[in-house]
């Protein structure tokens, strides 16, 4: 009866819950951390914090006031990173998904091609 209640509890835990298994890439464990994106103009800045529990948040501001931020989980395959976003402060945003393709990764910075307009974009790392 005990073993039985036992696999119960383990079949029902989500398996989801551990964003990195042990033997995940090591691209992904280099973008854990906050990067920071500045356009050429320095008007718009880009903070971009990836979590080890497969959890991100961005924001975008212009010249220091908060234009859009945006929350969800994130998984990085085949040189893709991928992103569901679970919350937005501008609506119609909330709910859809969409990949980026990584070029290129350090400890220090990490270069990536968005999926929509395929701008060319090198982030720095701000914290690990």
């Amino acid at each position: 009866m005990n073993r039985t209640i036992l696999l119960l509890i383990l079949l029902s835990f989500p398996f989801q819950l551990c964003a990195f298994p042990r033997g995940a890439s090591p691209d992904a464990q280099k973008l854990i951390g906050t990067w920071s994106y500045l356009d050429q103009g320095e008007i718009a800045h880009c903070k971009l914090n990836y979590r080890e529990d497969g959890t991100f948040s961005i924001s975008y501001q212009i010249k220091g006031g908060i234009l859009l931020r945006l929350a969800g989980r994130w998984t990085l395959q085949d040189k893709k990173i991928c992103y569901t976003y679970t919350s937005a402060n501008i609506a119609g945003i909330k709910g859809t998904s969409g990949c980026d393709e990584l070029t290129a990764i350090s400890e220090t910075s990490h270069t990536m091609i968005e999926g929509k307009g395929g701008a060319r974009k090198v982030y720095r790392r701000i914290e690990r």
